[in-house]
């Protein structure tokens, strides 16, 4: 089963913010996390996130570079917030995708 990234969607940002949360992260880091996360989720809401990859997320990190022309602290961080993403938000996702669909299959 595909997730396709709805950037709208509050249950989303609750899981960014709530795994960030678990961690004990600084309320700033968070913050700066999610709204990271948010904006690559964005600019590739066309794309399933099981299907999202490394390359996205160049590109993402490209696009920070030279549209947005951030400093090096910002691309850092934007960096940081992905790799978390994908180590640890999306996997969660994915698990509890799977978890809502064997639930709906034995309902």
């Amino acid at each position: 089963m595909t997730h396709t990234v709805d950037v709208h969607d509050d249950h989303l940002i609750e899981l960014i913010r709530d795994s960030l949360a678990s961690e004990q992260l600084q309320p700033r880091t968070v913050n700066t996390y999610t709204h990271w996360i948010e904006r690559f989720l964005w600019l590739n809401q066309d794309k399933p996130i099981e299907r999202l990859t490394e390359e996205d997320a160049k590109g993402f990190l490209s696009y920070v570079r030279q549209r947005l022309k951030a400093s090096r602290a910002k691309q850092k961080q934007a960096m940081s917030a992905l790799e978390y993403f994908f180590s640890v938000v999306r996997p969660r996702l994915h698990a509890r995708t799977t978890d809502s669909s064997e639930e709906n299959m034995s309902a």
